[in-house]
């Protein structure tokens, strides 16, 4: 079977040849579809158009194979017509060329929440069900989680801190004001935090316990950040040894 071409006497032994010459020779590509509405063939390089361009409606009517699912706008409730996928169309072409509608944060599905017991004081809190099945604890919010913080110390290390009402809610945040302040380094021998071998800790220079209220010994000024050996030497040999040169 032969393919004689259209604009010439010439004929071609495939069909795909024959359009490939008139592509190239006559400079006019053939017709590979036909259009859903008008049925007219037209030309499209994927072969995949089911809309010729004079029925194709820019309003949003799908122009792909099987672009004919049909819902409604989450935002002005107008019915239109999307490209399936694994997710649903939300927005109809009208809202979606509204700025105010998809530059503002979209709305999250409640639905998939879970109940659970915040780590520290127990009320019951509604988070995702990923956060829920991959964190082992869960707070309220930062206060719930320092005070978890202060808690857990005492609990590991019970017999090395002092009683457990010398260490208020306050004191995470005077702590990390001291690190922050001192540039996380050692105040008597110069070490960084990266360069220690375990995490710098804060001093009191005044000790927690001569404190009629402990949360007053929290103040920053009497505060120092203090890496681990240095921290022992100024505990066992006064604090007149805080800034001595360790050389």
């Amino acid at each position: 079977m032969t393919h004689p071409c259209p604009s010439c006497d010439r004929t071609f032994e495939t069909l795909a040849g024959m359009r490939q010459h008139h592509t190239k020779v006559h400079d006019e590509p053939l017709a590979n579809c036909t259009c859903a509405t008008c049925e007219m063939p037209f030309y499209d390089p994927d072969s995949a158009r089911v809309y010729c361009a004079d029925c194709y409606d820019t309003g949003g009517v799908a122009d792909w194979n099987r672009g004919n699912t049909e819902t409604e706008c989450i935002e002005c409730g107008a019915t239109f017509l999307y490209y399936p996928s694994e997710k649903s169309g939300l927005y109809c072409p009208t809202c979606v060329a509204d700025p105010s509608v998809t530059c503002r944060p979209r709305r999250r599905d409640e639905s998939g929440k879970r109940t659970v017991d915040c780590t520290f004081c127990g009320a019951k809190l509604a988070v995702y069900r990923s956060k829920a099945e991959g964190q082992q604890r869960v707070y309220c919010d930062r206060e719930c989680y320092d005070n978890w913080l202060v808690e857990d110390h005492k609990r590991r290390h019970s017999s090395k801190v002092a009683p457990s009402e010398y260490y208020t809610t306050g004191w995470i945040a005077a702590r990390r004001a001291a690190l922050e302040r001192d540039d996380h380094t050692c105040q008597r021998c110069g070490i960084a935090a990266e360069d220690a071998e375990q995490p710098l800790e804060v001093h009191h220079i005044t000790p927690v316990r001569t404190f009629e209220y402990p949360v007053d010994a929290h103040l920053l000024d009497n505060l120092v950040t203090l890496c681990r050996p240095c921290h022992y030497v100024v505990e066992n040999c006064g604090d007149d040894e805080l800034f001595s040169n360790t050389d």
